[in-house]
Order: C-alpha cells, then structure tokens, then sequence
C-alpha cells in the first residue's frame, strides 16, 4: 500500500465567514509552495476541484464567539469542535492539520514528513515582529501549564498518536471537569487547550510530552491586521493598533486571525496562485 502524506483543513462556514472559501485559497498556496495532498473536512458544499479528497462530516456543535477585524467586531456562531476527530477521519498515513487561516507562504512545513516523532506542535507563538505573546495565549492559566497550538499539527498513523487523540476526545467530551482541573474557562471549548492538557497528562514527569514542529515559532497577526496587497509567496499588511499603523511584508507561514478580511479576499488568493506560473 503507498505511503500517503498531506494537509487536512477543517472549514465550517457561519453567518459572516466563509471558511470553505479561505480554505480554498490556502489550498491553493499549499499546492503550489509545498506541492502536497490538500483535504478539505467540511459540512459545508465545495465547488473548486483543488481539493484531493473531500471529506463529509456533521456539523460541528454551535458555539458563540466574539470576532474581531480590522474596524469590525460581531458575535457569530463558531463551527470548529470537530478537529478532534481528526485521526480517525484523515486519509494519510501522515498527517498536517491546519486551520483554514493559517497561511501557507513557504514549504517549511515538508520538514515534518518522515520525523522520527509521532506528534509535533507549535509550542510558541509571537506576533510578525518575533515578539511574545500576553500571557493568557502562553498557558493556560497564569501560572498553569504551557501552551500547546492545536493551529498546526503534525502526526503520523501510529498507536501513540491514536493514545493521544482519543484523550483529545475524552477531555473535549468531559471539558467542565477538565476545565475546573485546570482552571480555565469552561464556557468556550478551544482546541489549544484540549490539545495541550493532553499532551500534558501523557508527559509523565515532564512539562510536555509533545515535540514542537520543525520550524516551532507560530507567527500571528492581529485581528487589526488588514491585507493590502497579495502575490504569489508574498502578502502585504497593514495594522491598526491604538491609531498607529504598521506595514509588513509576509512571506512565511503565518496565523492570519482577521477573519472578515480573509473571506473577503480568498477570491483575490485564488485569482493570484491561478493566473501566475
């Protein structure tokens, strides 16, 4: 049987945002920048033919959350607790889980094929300019343990990653008493937490018993963040941060959060990797 290798990206759509749309465009980047298999895991109908495989799931439970953008803020409905499902539903022997916005720009994620690990994640993350993040994005309590980023995860078909995702799926079904544990917020359940308390309690004596990924710094925008100008390996921005404005310039992989902005300019992503050689 061949080895398969590639990219799962979850993509439910709410009332404002189009994640098919944005994951889409990324499939898009990553077809071209890392030259993989892309899957998309939606409830939602997908018309490009990017996609390797298309893979049905239900609904994801509905949650409320607070979205920011660049000059906009609404409470929608949040589509994202199916991520957890991910090992028993993906077709590759070896497997990156991203979300839709995290922006493929360059190849360094094919480093992870063929690791020695089983499961890797983003253990820091920090703004476009390299610095860190506040403190409630670092652990998940101010003195609790340290985050694990379910942004990006990387795991190959074996009894340990199996291990791993059916405690995800144990915390995330008993989220209140986990929460309680480790004295989080029960309301919202997040990914990044499930996915670290289970790479906690699997570490034994250590901190963590996941490895972070190959190139292990998570580069994240602001949700004031607002794309300028797109090409091919390059998007420019510009941020509104207390009525002071930055450029900059990406061509990395990076965690784009304005979520309005973004569905409003996958088109124009597509477009851009369509049209250019």
């Amino acid at each position: 049987m061949r080895h398969k290798i590639g990219i799962v990206i979850f993509a439910e759509n709410n009332e404002q945002i189009n994640y098919v749309d944005i994951a889409t465009a990324n499939a898009h980047m990553i077809k071209n920048h890392m030259n993989v298999s892309v899957s998309i895991a939606t409830s939602d109908d997908v018309i490009d033919k990017i996609f390797d495989n298309v893979i049905k799931i239900p609904k994801s439970d509905e949650q409320t959350k607070s979205f920011i953008g660049y000059g906009k803020y609404e409470k929608l409905s949040y589509y994202n607790s199916n991520r957890t499902s991910i090992y028993d539903i993906t077709p590759y022997n070896e497997t990156i889980m991203i979300d839709a916005d995290y922006l493929i720009l360059d190849n360094s994620l094919n480093l992870c094929w063929g690791s020695d690990e089983e499961i890797m994640m983003s253990d820091t993350a920090t703004n476009l300019y390299g610095g860190p993040m506040n403190l409630r994005e670092r652990r998940l309590f101010d003195t609790n343990i340290p985050m694990s980023w379910a942004t990006v995860v990387y795991f190959k078909k074996s009894e340990r990653a199996k291990i791993f995702f059916k405690l995800v799926q144990n915390i995330q079904k008993n989220y209140a008493y986990y929460a309680g544990m480790f004295n989080i917020q029960a309301g919202l359940f997040r990914n990044d937490y499930a996915f670290s308390i289970a790479s906690h309690l699997m570490s034994e004596a250590q901190t963590t018993n996941v490895k972070p990924l190959p190139d292990h710094v998570l580069l994240t925008s602001t949700p004031a963040d607002k794309i300028m100008k797109i090409r091919k390996g390059k998007i420019d921005l510009v941020s509104k941060v207390d009525e002071w404005h930055y450029p900059v310039q990406m061509k990395q992989n990076f965690h784009y959060l304005n979520k309005f902005d973004l569905s409003e300019r996958a088109k124009d992503i597509v477009e851009e990797y369509e049209t250019k050689n």
